[in-house]
């Protein structure tokens, strides 16, 4: 069996969230503060119409099952969950994207000890912005 190689955090992880219009979120995020979880959306509910697009390639369309290919890579997906993290708390990207124009909140989470917690079904994914 192939074991993965633990990624290499910073200490710290920060989470942009918005707070809705007049705080209506903030309940939302204290409570995963106060219960220890980080909520993750899905791809439907993703503000980028581009994330988890994909073309696939001629050699794949040739596939006799092709269909059924597009088909499982779509269910996947769907059953996936995406939390958006960075490295740093002054990304203008992060600020602008995640939290509401500037007029929402970042989290600082200790890496380490948030990776820890995760459940073997849970990974982490890196990428530059």
């Amino acid at each position: 069996m192939a074991t993965l190689a633990r990624p290499i955090l910073p200490p710290y992880l920060y989470r942009y969230r918005s707070l809705g219009k007049n705080g209506s979120f903030l309940s939302r995020e204290l409570d995963a503060l106060k219960q220890s979880y980080i909520y993750c959306s899905i791809f439907s509910d993703l503000n980028d119409p581009m994330e988890g697009f994909y073309s696939p390639s001629a050699l794949l369309k040739a596939e006799k099952n092709y269909r059924g290919i597009a088909q499982a890579i779509h269910q996947s997906k769907i059953n996936f969950g995406i939390a958006a993290l960075s490295d740093t708390h002054d990304n203008e990207l992060m600020w602008t994207h995640y939290a509401d124009q500037y007029r929402g909140i970042c989290v600082q989470y200790y890496a380490d000890r948030m990776f820890k917690q995760l459940p073997r079904t849970v990974g982490l994914l890196t990428s530059a912005m």
